[in-house]
């Protein structure tokens, strides 16, 4: 590194000298030449001037070659800083203490991209480990019971609770990579996406209906009141947005309980209120519950995979909306998401 310094201050140094030289000698040929037609006389003041020249030349460079080792020793450690990143260190800092201001602003834009580059090497293995988690849990559990289902002389009984769980995972197993592929798809959308005019209204109410089998189990009172509102939209997209806050829900409200889902339209905005009297959060969980692959239900028995919010807010974020939640453990959660009309 040292070595390298050297030969990057030799090499500054050298193409001043050589700019200097190349200068003074244009200016002593030009001269010659305004002489050589009797347009000015050298005399002996013009050969002082050239011994001054030649002196301002040496001290130039001089003072070029000490100034210009602080800009060597910033580029040369962008440089060695350059290398660890490429080898995956992401704990490399620049120093901003430089009075240039555009060698600062380049050390503060260094800085930062090592900061994203680390959150997004973070993120990348949080999500590999997370995606394998969730994909191994339901996998062992097909293994298993398809492993029991060999055995020919179970009961009946046993065999059909067998490939009743065998379904239920190969159907989270189709959820989840359903989810992972729609995420991927919304994150690389690029703020683009089509859109049609349909009822924003009938569209909840055709998802409600989803789940009626889960209100009628549970005997939850719903509570609909609904604005009739055409929306411009993607409406593939925004089924999955009720889909997911309707669904968690019915999943978190408990038997006689009440779920109240509200649309009302006011000036260009239209609001959409899901409110249910379940189990709530508590303020860490409803801090990170956009997050991907966060789960509140930290023992993991209600079905889920934790990418549903994530989903929710990355639709409602490319409609231009907005999303809001209020929570209480024991006393419920209600979801606001704001749209506008556009």
């Amino acid at each position: 590194m040292e070595k390298s310094k050297l030969h990057l201050t030799i090499l500054f140094s050298f193409l001043v000298f050589l700019i200097l030289f190349l200068t003074m000698v244009c200016l002593i040929f030009f001269t010659i030449f305004l002489s050589k037609y009797n347009l000015i006389h050298i005399s002996h003041d013009y050969m002082g001037l050239i011994w001054f020249s030649s002196a301002s030349i040496f001290i130039g460079t001089t003072f070029s070659h000490f100034i210009g080792k602080k800009a060597i020793r910033f580029i040369t450690s962008i440089s060695d800083a350059t290398k660890k990143v490429a080898k995956g260190d992401f704990n490399v800092k620049v120093d901003e203490d430089i009075k240039v201001k555009e060698l600062n602003q380049m050390a503060q834009n260094f800085n930062l991209m090592i900061h994203e580059l680390a959150s997004m090497e973070m993120f990348r293995n949080d999500f590999i480990n997370n995606v394998s988690h969730e994909f191994k849990t339901p996998l062992a559990a097909v293994e298993g019971y398809a492993t029991l289902l060999q055995n020919k002389n179970i009961s009946e009984e046993k065999r059909q609770a067998y490939i009743s769980k065998i379904l239920y995972n190969t159907s989270r197993l189709s959820e989840l990579t359903e989810n992972i592929l729609l995420i991927s798809r919304l994150e690389n959308q690029n703020i683009s996406i089509s859109k049609s005019e349909f009822s924003l209204d009938e569209q909840i109410r055709q998802i409600i209906l989803l789940f009626e089998q889960d209100w009628t189990n549970k005997n939850i009172n719903l509570d609909i009141d609904l604005d009739k509102v055409d929306y411009l939209g993607n409406e593939e997209l925004l089924a999955q947005v009720w889909q997911n806050i309707i669904g968690n829900a019915m999943k978190f409200t408990h038997e006689n309980g009440s779920i109240q889902i509200s649309m009302k339209k006011y000036n260009n905005n239209i609001t959409v209120i899901i409110a249910d009297n379940g189990i709530g959060m508590d303020k860490d969980t409803q801090s990170r519950i956009f997050e991907k692959f966060y789960q509140g239900d930290k023992s993991h028995t209600l079905k889920g995979n934790g990418l549903g919010l994530a989903l929710t807010k990355q639709i409602i974020d490319l409609h231009k909306g907005n999303i809001f939640v209020l929570s209480q453990e024991g006393k419920g959660s209600t979801f606001e998401i704001c749209l506008p009309i556009n």
